[in-house]
């Protein structure tokens, strides 16, 4: 069990939930962003700990902004907006940034072409452009092979703020062959092996596909609602305050955008932690909340009591962030480091399981699917990423599969560590246990691709067990969490400096998962036995 480490909390209160259906009190912490705000005179970044109830804290803060005043508050994603649109003042607005870039993309194109409502939405643009590309002939042989892995740079090169021949503008990045190369190995873009100049073909193609997208101006894919307004500097709406929230996940051409979406004398609030930064693998920038504070000259302002967790869990988060607080009235909680056997341990409906890496999370849903535990797997995006190397590898029978898989994970281990990439190493080797977990039982391929299918969810099912990794469990809370193989935090193939602190923040967002109970279990993926 943890020992409580006790300290002085920084933001004594005298509420344990900042809520306003019960009345919202604030602590001096909250005092020192509401004089803020009301001052006008600085921008902020609020630094606040996981569980700090920082959402109630900025609809608090938006009630202090003048109706007079333009007001936006930038969520994470749509769903998040569409919520909190229920919540915020009338006055204030409540969009994602890339609903802010579309308005602004949509308002040039009617300034340029005197055509109202003509931006058309299209997340197959990319693909449309390359099949288009391939039945005109377009393409040489090596190029058409290059086609899928091309379209994933392409993609890359958009989010990444990289314009061909710097037109019309200078990119974030130069359009060099080392910068797109540097790009393709971060995001484990995998050319046909069989092309000794694979790489070279494929950046070739995807300048193409970038450059030809651009130049398609009525029709955008969600990349192109940051990337257009970038492209052509386009006049964006302007507020006299920004408010945005996981303010440590944005990306280069996201903090662009928030710069110009602010009016001269306006004012950014900008909300999050910077050690739950997790999403550097695919494009945010790491340091995002430090270069935010850095660009608009912010003053910082902490909010670093949880009134999530109890105080043993805080105990154990302090293990990696320090500075975390547990609520004095928070309860005592638990927090039990006995690594239990997975297969061994009571896991119930409504439990949380995280790990950091994907086998173990398929491997243990088989075991509770087989002893009639209901249990969900979240993240379809994983699921689409397993169906489309196993449709990559062409197998006809599930022997074929695994025969072509350890061929598949021999070669691509080789070409990660030939260039020193040991966090690729990692990912490659996980996805192949997780396909191997996946043709335990199966007896035909099509079983195995239904069985991704049906097994990868998109959202929580409180009856149900729920496992995810750990990326995929961010924002998610319950009152037992289990963290499973915690020797994977951090993960060993993690060497370079960003990585090795990303596995530390994601440490710190597995521990702060739960709200009342935190246990530990252990499964083996390659030693796992059915039945």
């Amino acid at each position: 069990m943890a020992t409580i480490n006790p300290k002085t909390a920084l933001e004594p209160a005298p509420s344990l939930s900042p809520s306003p259906s019960r009345g919202f009190i604030a602590t001096p912490a909250h005092e020192a962003i509401f004089d803020a705000i009301r001052e006008k005179a600085r921008n902020i970044v609020i630094e606040a700990v996981a569980g700090a109830g920082k959402t109630t804290t900025i609809i608090e803060a938006l009630r202090l902004v003048p109706s007079t005043e333009r007001c936006v508050f930038l969520a994470f994603n749509a769903s998040i907006a569409k919520e909190l649109a229920r919540r915020v003042p009338s006055h204030v607005e409540a969009r994602t940034l890339n609903s802010l870039g579309h308005r602004a993309w949509g308002r040039h194109v009617e300034q340029t072409t005197g055509k109202r409502n003509a931006v058309k939405v299209d997340g197959d643009k990319l693909m449309s452009i390359l099949r288009s590309a391939q039945e005109r002939g377009l393409l040489s042989r090596d190029e058409d092979r290059c086609g899928m892995a091309a379209l994933k740079l392409a993609r890359l090169g958009k989010s990444n703020g990289i314009i061909v021949d710097n037109v019309p503008r200078a990119g974030l990045i130069p359009d060099t062959h080392a910068e797109w190369t540097r790009i393709a190995d971060h995001f484990d873009v995998e050319p046909p092996e069989f092309l000794r100049n694979g790489l070279e073909v494929t950046i070739e193609v995807a300048r193409k596909l970038l450059k030809a997208s651009t130049q398609d101006l009525l029709t955008i894919d969600f990349d192109d609602q940051l990337y257009l307004p970038f492209t052509y500097n386009v006049d964006c709406f302007r507020y006299d305050r920004v408010f945005v929230d996981e303010s440590q996940d944005l990306s280069p051409l996201q903090h662009d955008l928030l710069a110009r979406s602010l009016r001269k004398g306006g004012q950014v609030v900008a909300v999050g932690d910077p050690a739950q930064a997790i999403y550097g693998f695919r494009g945010a920038d790491s340091r995002s909340m430090a270069t935010l504070r850095e660009a608009f000259n912010a003053i910082t302002l902490p909010l670093h009591v949880s009134y999530r967790c109890p105080r043993a869990v805080v105990a154990r988060a302090q293990r990696c962030v320090q500075h975390i607080q547990a609520h004095p009235e928070a309860p005592l909680g638990t927090v039990d480091e006995t690594r239990h056997a997975a297969d061994k341990a009571d896991l119930r409906p409504g439990d949380l399981v995280v790990s950091r890496t994907s086998a173990p999370v398929v491997a243990l849903a088989y075991l509770l699917l087989r002893r009639r535990v209901p249990v969900e797997v979240l993240g379809r995006d994983v699921g689409k990423g397993l169906t489309v190397l196993i449709k990559k590898l062409k197998p006809s029978t599930v022997a074929d599969l695994l025969a072509k898989l350890d061929k598949w994970e021999v070669r691509e281990v080789e070409k990660a560590r030939a260039r020193n990439a040991d966090a690729k190493v990692a990912a490659i080797e996980d996805k192949a246990d997780t396909v191997r977990v996946l043709c335990d039982d199966a007896e035909t391929v099509p079983e195995v691709l239904s069985t991704i299918e049906h097994l990868f969810s998109g959202d929580r099912d409180a009856n149900r067990v729920c496992l995810a990794t750990v990326h995929k469990a961010k924002g998610l809370e319950a009152d037992r969490v289990w963290i499973l193989n915690p020797h994977l935090m951090p993960h060993p193939m993690a060497k370079q400096a960003w990585q090795r602190e990303q596995e530390r923040n994601l440490e710190y967002v597995a521990v702060t998962r739960a709200k009342a109970e935190l246990r530990f279990a252990v499964y083996d993926v390659k030693d796992r036995r059915p039945g």
